[in-house]
């Protein structure tokens, strides 16, 4: 890549603040860069997040940087790579000041390297103090003490010091530990992403890991346990393994689970989500408890901003365990932790799952049948409109033309839809035709028994099907 199409998305990662604090960088004596580079921050700060980085964009910025010289792209780049080098290290700078635990290590690093061992030594002794009060005892942990403890068991050696017999067995444990849990996390992490992968991906020590935590190796750590359940349940997906993983998960407290905590949540969450849709009613309540779990423990925010599909299936499922007071609360005091640029067309599609919850039919066409809704709305609103069609068609005969009708304008839509790719309109078009059969099958005054039949061998061929437990539900009304 290009050093100044490099520079432009650097900056543009930036934000306000860092943007600014830049400045002090580029006109720092520390890193010594040469006017025209300076001259560059300045020229592109006040529109970084819109940086042109066209043969145009570029000639303009040149113009401005060597008024009355002739455009020299190479004499540009030399500026705009003089400018990366500087913004590179203001960002190694910031990671650092930001990083108290890796600011210090690195600090006795160099103290140890001046020959000031003991001031080191002293650095790494705090240091280890405040690495044993985390509450989280986790793979971050256990690599902070393998370090610490290595370095200083390296430091009394290189002294010629006789080394501590309990700081070598400190070392040993924390290697142990720390190996223990970078295996069973990166293997969580690869086989819950195997599809990505051509061929399977080998773990080559994880085997010696499991025999070793069979063998007792951090059987009394709870939080290593619920690795390992979680790698049991994409493993050998059987319920007690999930009522296992989920009691410990639940059970954490306020601690969590540092950077994994939301990944394991919905290693749990989708486990309970593909029952369900396998037909275990015993599931039916789980994922609800589980969002409720996650937005107790504020772990569904990323950046003070909810995913629309987590927002999307909590009122699911809300209304799927029919709270529909709780679901309503939930959308009046997380919308607006939504995009705002989505937060309309989340509440009307909201309000019109909960009409339908409440066999307010009418209402739910009535509300989003004309509202223009985006894209990612679109096919799930025109289903939740099809299906309330159906269930007003179920209480009133009269009401089969505006259904067909509704049917047909459906299809007729998906296969006009040039912007989608088949796959992604399958699932839909399946829900048509297995919706259109059911009406059929009715018309016919066709058995119940004879439409069940029908309808769950033409379910169990499609595979790929919206809304499916619906359907199958209305084979037996």
């Amino acid at each position: 890549m290009n050093k100044d199409i490099k520079l432009f998305r650097i900056l543009k990662s930036l934000s306000r603040k860092e943007i600014n604090q830049l400045q002090s960088a580029v006109e720092s004596p520390l890193y010594p860069l040469a006017l025209p580079s300076q001259k560059l921050y300045h020229i592109l700060r006040p529109h970084y997040r819109k940086l042109d980085s066209t043969s145009e964009g570029k000639k303009n910025i040149f113009a401005e940087l060597f008024p009355g010289e002739s455009y020299d792209d190479a004499k540009l780049r030399r500026v705009f790579s003089n400018l990366t080098q500087v913004v590179k290290k203001f960002l190694a700078y910031n990671q650092l000041q930001n990083d108290t635990w890796q600011r210090e290590k690195t600090l006795a690093e160099a103290y140890e390297e001046l020959g000031l061992s003991t001031v080191s030594q002293q650095i790494r002794e705090n240091l280890y103090e405040r690495v044993d009060q985390e509450p989280l005892k986790n793979e971050n942990y256990w690599k902070k003490k393998m370090i610490l403890s290595g370095a200083q068991q390296s430091a009394l050696l290189s002294n010629q010091k006789e080394a501590s017999t309990k700081l070598a067995k400190e070392t040993s444990s924390a290697a142990d530990h720390y190996f223990a849990y970078a295996t069973v996390r990166h293997a969580l992490l690869i086989k819950s992403k195997a599809y990505v992968f051509d061929t399977p991906y080998n773990l080559s020590y994880l085997e010696a890991v499991k025999k070793a935590y069979k063998n007792g190796l951090l059987r009394d750590d709870s939080l290593f346990r619920l690795y390992v359940l979680a790698l049991q349940l994409i493993e050998e997906p059987r319920k007690d393994v999930f009522f296992a993983y989920q009691s410990l998960y639940f059970n954490q407290g306020n601690v969590g689970y540092g950077e994994d905590d939301l990944f394991l949540f919905y290693i749990g969450l989708n486990y309970a989500v593909r029952q369900i849709n396998g037909g275990d009613i015993d599931f039916q309540k789980l994922p609800l408890e589980w969002y409720k779990f996650g937005l107790n423990r504020n772990i569904l925010l990323v950046n003070g901003l909810m995913e629309h599909v987590d927002f999307s299936n909590i009122v699911f499922f809300g209304c799927q365990n029919n709270e529909i007071d709780w679901t309503l609360t939930f959308i009046k005091d997380y919308i607006k932790l939504l995009p705002l640029e989505i937060q309309e067309e989340e509440f009307l599609y909201s309000k019109a799952s909960i009409f339908f919850q409440e066999n307010k039919f009418y209402e739910v066409i009535d509300n989003i049948s004309e509202y223009p809704f985006s894209s990612a709305y679109a096919l799930k609103s025109k289903v939740l409109i099809l299906k309330s069609h159906f269930e007003i068609y179920l209480k009133d005969s009269t009401y089969t033309l505006t259904l067909i009708s509704s049917i047909l304008a459906f299809e007729s839509y998906l296969y006009r839809d040039k912007k989608r790719t088949k796959a992604n309109k399958l699932p839909y078009i399946n829900f048509c035709k297995i919706l259109k059969k059911i009406l059929i099958l009715r018309i016919k005054k066709i058995s119940k028994t004879v439409i069940s039949k029908q309808i769950r061998k033409q379910v169990a061929v499609k595979k790929v099907i919206v809304s499916k437990n619906w359907l199958l539900e209305k084979v037996i009304i």
